[in-house]
């Protein structure tokens, strides 16, 4: 998040440490107090889950638009700045950036790479339910409707 151009000022980071067995907590409290981003540790301590996690940030998440990646990304430096620019249309209320995985070394990999496997592009063709991988996803706050959840998520969208 360090590489990120979007302003420093106008971005709070809330890191969410879903109950690890590693000191995770402790690695994020000291980083946010040596570090030059504004960054907020959370814990979620009763669910070890990713969807637990994300409604642990949202409840602390006090901006209008709230972006989401995950530990195991890296994005790039323009990330924020090409998830938020769109919201400057009213009528945009959620946006999911592309996934693209990083050079695979095993066959699975490789495999999971030509298929273009975390691609948002089958996420959000889901014959039934489309939906977007928060790996790389922004939603306006007042869109937010309900929490995560390990078995569906739904957002409703207020038509006039």
């Amino acid at each position: 998040m360090l590489a990120q151009t979007y302003p420093r000022h106008q971005v709070e980071y809330l890191l969410v440490d879903k109950n690890s067995s590693v000191p995770t907590f402790g690695i994020l409290k000291t980083t946010s107090q040596n570090c030059q981003i504004t960054i907020y540790p959370l814990r979620e301590n009763v669910i070890q889950s990713s969807y637990a996690a994300r409604n642990e940030g949202v409840r602390h998440a006090t901006g209008e638009i709230i972006a989401f990646t995950d530990s195991d990304c890296r994005p790039q430096p323009q990330w924020l700045n090409e998830l938020i620019a769109p919201f400057a249309n009213p009528d945009v209320a959620i946006l999911a950036g592309e996934i693209t995985a990083l050079p695979g070394n095993t066959l699975l990999e490789q495999y999971a790479e030509r298929q273009e496997t975390l691609s948002q592009k089958h996420a959000l063709a889901h014959g039934f339910y489309p939906y977007g991988q928060t790996a790389n996803l922004a939603i306006r706050r007042q869109i937010f409707v309900g929490e995560f959840s390990s078995k569906i998520w739904v957002i409703c969208n207020f038509l006039p």
